[in-house]
C-alpha cells in the first residue's frame, strides 16, 4: 500500500461536489436555459438538476473517504489504482483459467463440435425474415441519432443490446445479419460457457447433455438469432455463476466487484434481469453462509459491498437512459409491470405459468417434453442423493428468487422472461443423465457420448429442414415482409400512405427502410395519392368500406396488398 503525508485529493473531490451543486441550481432556475435554447435540454432541466445533486453526493462521500484514508497515510487514488490492478489481475486470471481449463481430448472434440453445430444452425436462422419485436427495436432505437438508443418508454428497448446492435449497423450497414450479430455471438459464447459451468458445479464427468441442449434447444435458438437481448441475459447469467462460484472459493474485493459489475450489465440489458440477479445473490449468500457459518460476516464481506457496488454501477449505466427518457417511471412501472389487485393477480397466475410452459416448449413434440421432464426429475433426485448442493441450490435459488420478485411486484411478465431458467434446467437434466451413464464402464461412456453427439447433429438437421425457428410462434412473424416491401418500394410515391397492423407493420417498415423508401405526405404535382393496405390473412382482413372496394394488387403466401384512393372513407379497417 502506498503511504503519503499530504494530498489535495479531498479538496478536489469536495470542490467537484460543490461545483455540481452550483450547476444544479443554475440548471434548476433556468440560468443556463438563457444560453442554451435547445428544446430537448429545456424539457429536461428538472431531471438534469436532480442528477447533478445526486452525483455531488457521490463526490462528497468520496471526499470523506479520502480524508479518512489520508489520516492513515493512504491516498484514495493509490487505493483505487491498487484495487483496479487487482481487478485486472482477476480478469486476466479468469480468462487464463478458462483457456487452460484442462479439457480432455473427448471434451475438446465435444466443445468444438457443439460450437460448429451451433454456428451452422444459428447462421441458417439468422437469415430468417425479421420479426415484429426486433424490427420495432430497429425502427425506434437503432436507427437515427444516438440518443434514441437510450429512450426507454416501453420494455422493447434492451439498452445494452441496442447499443451493440447500433454499433454493428453503423459499421456494417443496415442489414439483418449486422442487427442480429450481437445476439448471435452471445448465443454462441453460451455454448462453451454452460459446459464449463456444469463441470465446475457438478464435476468433470458432466456437461455433455447441457452443452447439447444449449446448442439445439428451439427456445434458445430463437432468441440467439433475433435482435433482442435475451441471449445476452443468458451470457451474463452464466458468467455470473462462474464469478459467483469463484467467490465461494475465495471472497475477495476484485471478485465482489466483478460479480456486481456483471450483474449490473445484465440489468442494463433489461430490468427483468433482476429475476436471475436475485437468484444469483441468494445462491452466493447461502453457499458463503454454509462456508463461513457467520451471517454477520457474510453480510459484511459480501452482501453490503456487492449491493452498494451493484446499485452504483446500475445507476451509472442507466443515467443516460433516465436523462434522455426524462423520467424513471418507465423503468419501474411501465404498462407491462403495473401491479395488479391481489384477486386478479392470483387468478391470472396459474394461467400465466401454464401459458409460459406451453410457450417455451411450443416447438417440441409431446414425447420429447415427457422425456425432458423425466430427465430433469432424475437430475434433481441424483443431486439430492449425491449431495451436489451447489447446482441444486442454484436451481432452487433461481426458482425462489423468481417467486419472491413475482409476488412482490404482483405483475404478469412476458412468458419469455423465464427463458433465463433454461441454463440451470439444462445443467440439472445433465446431472442425472451424465452420472447414470458415466458411472458405467468406459466403453459405455463412449457410446453415450456418441449417442448424444449424433442426437445433437440430427436435431440440428431436423430443425433446419423443418425451418422450425422461422415458423415458431414465439414472436409473431410475417414471413412475406421482404417481398411485400420490395413490391411496395416500386409502387409508393410521395403522398401515398401505408396502412398496416401488428405483426405486419414493423417488419415491412424495416425492409422499406432498408430499400431507402421514405413515406412523404406531400404529393407531387398532378399525382393522385394512393392508400395501400397490407394484411396477414390468418390474423387480419379488410372489411366494410363505405364508398369503394379496394383493389387487390399483390398476394403471396399469407400476404395481401390492397390499393385504394387516398380519400376513400373507411368505417372499419381491420377485424381481429
Amino acid at each position: 500500500m502506498i503511504k503519503i503525508r499530504n494530498s489535495i485529493e479531498p479538496i478536489v473531490l469536495f470542490a467537484l461536489g460543490f461545483m455540481l451543486i452550483a450547476g444544479s441550481y443554475l440548471v434548476k432556475y433556468q440560468f443556463i436555459s438563457q444560453v442554451i435554447h435547445y428544446n430537448k435540454y429545456q424539457e429536461r432541466t428538472g431531471i438534469i438538476s436532480l442528477f447533478m445533486l445526486i452525483y455531488s453526493i457521490f463526490f462528497f462521500i468520496a471526499g470523506a473517504f479520502s480524508v479518512y484514508f489520508l489520516s492513515k497515510g493512504i491516498s484514495l487514488k493509490a487505493l483505487f489504482i491498487e484495487r483496479f490492478n487487482e481487478v485486472i489481475g482477476f480478469i486476466r486470471k479468469f480468462f487464463m483459467d478458462l483457456y487452460n481449463y484442462g479439457f480432455s481430448a473427448t471434451e475438446k472434440i465435444w466443445i468444438v463440435g457443439a460450437i460448429i453445430t451451433g454456428l451452422i444452425i444459428r447462421a441458417y436462422f439468422v437469415a430468417a425474415p425479421m420479426r415484429a419485436d426486433e424490427s420495432a427495436t430497429f425502427y425506434y432505437f437503432v436507427q437515427g441519432p444516438l440518443y434514441k438508443s437510450f429512450i426507454y418508454l416501453e420494455p422493447n428497448n434492451h439498452v445494452l443490446h441496442t447499443l451493440f446492435a447500433r454499433f454493428m449497423v453503423d459499421v456494417f450497414g443496415n442489414n439483418q445479419f449486422a442487427l442480429r450479430f450481437p445476439a448471435f455471438v452471445a448465443g454462441i459464447l453460451c455454448i462453451p460457457l454452460i459446459f464449463i459451468v456444469t463441470q465446475r458445479l457438478n464435476g468433470k464427468k458432466s456437461g455433455f447433455v447441457a452443452i447439447a441442449l444449449m446448442t439445439i434447444f428451439p427456445a434458445i435458438l430463437i432468441f440467439d438469432t433475433m435482435a433482442r437481448g435475451y441471449s445476452l441475459v443468458n451470457f451474463f447469467l452464466l458468467t455470473g455463476v462462474i464469478v459467483g462460484n469463484s467467490m465461494i472459493n475465495e471472497n475477495t474485493f476484485s471478485r465482489t466487484l466483478i460479480f456486481a459489475l456483471n450483474t449490473a450489465l445484465g440489468i442494463f440489458v433489461m430490468p427483468t434481469f433482476l429475476f436471475p440477479a436475485f437468484g444469483l445473490y441468494l445462491w452466493v449468500a447461502v453457499l458463503l453462509l454454509k462456508k463461513e457459518t457467520s451471517i454477520l460476516r457474510v453480510i459484511r464481506s459480501f452482501a453490503i459491498p456487492s449491493m452498494i457496488m451493484l446499485v452504483l454501477f446500475t445507476f451509472l449505466f442507466y443515467t443516460p437512459v433516465i436523462l434522455v427518457t426524462n423520467n424513471i417511471d418507465k423503468l419501474v412501472s411501465n404498462s407491462t409491470i403495473q401491479p395488479l389487485e391481489w384477486g386478479n393477480f392470483l387468478e391470472r397466475t396459474p394461467r400465466h405459468f401454464k401459458f409460459s410452459l406451453n410457450f417455451l416448449f411450443s416447438d417440441i413434440q409431446s414425447p420429447l417434453k415427457i422425456l425432458f421432464g423425466v430427465i430433469f426429475s432424475l437430475g434433481i433426485i441424483w443431486l439430492v442423493v449425491k449431495r451436489k448442493f451447489k447446482l441444486l441450490l442454484l436451481m432452487g435459488a433461481f426458482v425462489l428468487g423468481a417467486a419472491i420478485l413475482y409476488f412482490a411486484k404482483r405483475s404478469i411478465p412476458f412468458a419469455r422472461t423465464w427463458l433465463y431458467l433454461f441454463p440451470a434446467i439444462f445443467m440439472v437434466a445433465d446431472a442425472g443423465v451424465s452420472y447414470l451413464f458415466f458411472t458405467s464402464k468406459k466403453r459405455w461412456r463412449f457410446i453415450f457420448h456418441a449417442m448424444i453427439f449424433i442426437f445433437m447433429i440430427a436435431t440440428g438437421v431436423f430443425l433446419i429442414n423443418n425451418d422450425t425457428v422461422t415458423n415458431s410462434h414465439f414472436t409473431e412473424s410475417f414471413r412475406e415482409a421482404k417481398p411485400v416491401a420490395t413490391f411496395l418500394s416500386a409502387k409508393i410515391k410521395n403522398g401515398d400512405t401505408l396502412q398496416m397492423d401488428h405483426p405486419v407493420d414493423y417488419s415491412v417498415r424495416y425492409y422499406l427502410i432498408q430499400n431507402k423508401v421514405v413515406l412523404n405526405n406531400t404529393p407531387d404535382s398532378n399525382y393522385i395519392p394512393k392508400r395501400y393496405f397490407v394484411i396477414k390473412k390468418t390474423q387480419n382482413k379488410l372489411v366494410d368500406f363505405a364508398h369503394q372496394n379496394p383493389v387487390k394488387i399483390f398476394e403471396l403466401g399469407e400476404a395481401e396488398i390492397y390499393m385504394a384512393a387516398r380519400d376513400t372513407s373507411i368505417k372499419k379497417l381491420f377485424a381481429e
